[in-house]
C-alpha cells in the first residue's frame, strides 16, 4: 500500500503512514494496557527508519498516556517549567511535556519537509501543535 504522503528532499525521503489507533511508544508502562486512548497517531518515517509521530487529539486529556512512556521520565525527576524539545519531528514530545504542565514548550525542527507535514498538509489531522 503506498503511503499517505511521500517526499524527498535533499538530505532525506518523508512517508506519512495510514492512521493507527495503537499508540506508539519507546516503552510503555504495563498501565498503558488500562489507559484511555482517545487518539490517531501517523508514523512519519525519514530514510525508511527513523521515525516521529504525529497525533490527533481533541484536548489534553486524550493526552495522558503519554506519561506512561519511557521517553517521560524527565518530568517525573523534577521541575519542567520550561522546554526546548531539539528534533521534534511530528511533535509527540512537545505534546507530552504539555500534558505534564509544562508552562513553555519550544520545538526545532531542522527538516522543513516535517514541518510542512505538521503545519499545513496534515493540520487538520494534527489539530495545528503549534497551538
Amino acid at each position: 500500500m503506498p503511503p499517505l504522503y511521500s517526499k524527498w528532499n535533499f538530505f532525506s525521503y518523508i512517508t506519512v503512514g495510514f492512521p493507527s489507533r495503537h499508540p506508539f511508544g519507546w516503552g510503555f508502562s504495563p498501565k498503558v494496557t488500562s489507559a484511555r486512548v482517545d487518539t490517531n497517531e501517523l508514523m512519519i518515517l525519514i530514510d525508511e527508519g527513523a521515525g516521529t509521530v504525529l497525533t490527533e487529539f481533541s484536548n489534553l486529556s486524550d493526552l495522558e498516556y503519554l506519561k506512561l512512556d519511557v521517553s517521560a521520565v524527565a518530568y517525573y525527576l523534577g521541575r519542567n517549567d520550561d522546554v526546548l524539545v531539539l528534533g521534534s519531528g511530528g511533535g509527540r514530545d512537545l505534546l507530552t511535556a504539555v500534558s505534564f504542565g509544562t508552562k513553555k514548550a519550544v520545538g526545532v525542527e531542522i527538516n522543513q519537509d516535517i514541518n510542512d507535514i505538521a503545519f499545513n498538509k496534515l493540520i487538520d489531522f494534527s489539530g495545528s501543535i503549534a497551538h
